[in-house]
């Protein structure tokens, strides 16, 4: 860490004269008084600004940073010039591998998509469908389809179905009403017709 003011400097590294004082006091006043007038001279170096003279900075400031940087029409015409000096086996190839591109991407969701399908038709909830998919995925080998796939991740979490849930709610038995609206009669028609239910 760099010390900026002297003073500190003494405190920190003045001789100590076995005393337990550091030094004399006639060096202390002499090195407060130098301070004193180190400070002063330091608050005179300072100096304002006023906004033209900020923004104008600031200007000459970006306009070096961007002298080497090359404009939006000079990148666009060194591509079509980089274009222009490919031969036809080289555009043959970059057409090649963009069709690639494509055809492996339009596979990829058509497996993703089938998966889906497959889901939805073992019974899988539609909110579930999604988690399923990527569980098999990861399960899917040379040995193993998508399908198998499926089928050991709904027989590990068999809470994926939908009817689970449904058989969870008949078992057991129910005490109270089981939720469905009770008949109104002719208060509670008029208490709702007012607001008051």
């Amino acid at each position: 860490m760099f010390i900026k003011n002297s003073r500190f400097k003494r405190m920190f590294f003045q001789a100590d004269n076995g005393a337990g004082e550091g030094g004399s006091t006639e060096e202390t006043t002499k090195e407060t008084t130098e301070t004193n007038e180190e400070t002063k001279e330091e608050t005179k170096e300072e100096k304002t600004f006023t906004q033209a003279e900020l923004d104008t900075i600031v200007k000459e400031r970006i306009s070096r940073a961007t002298k080497g940087q090359l404009s939006k029409e000079e990148i666009k015409a060194y591509n079509e010039w980089k274009e222009s000096q490919k031969t036809e086996e080289e555009k043959k190839n970059e057409a090649f591998t963009n069709a690639e591109k494509a055809r492996i991407a339009a596979e990829e969701k058509a497996t993703a998509l089938e998966a889906k399908v497959t889901c939805l038709s073992k019974g899988v909830t539609a909110n579930s469908v999604d988690d399923v998919v990527v569980l098999a995925k990861a399960m899917v080998t040379e040995e193993v389809t998508i399908e198998q796939a499926i089928d050991k991740v709904l027989e590990k979490y068999p809470s994926f179905k939908g009817e689970q849930q449904q058989q969870e709610q008949q078992k057991g038995f129910k005490i109270g009403a089981d939720g469905q609206k009770q008949k109104e009669g002719p208060s509670d028609a008029l208490a709702k017709a007012f607001g008051n239910k």
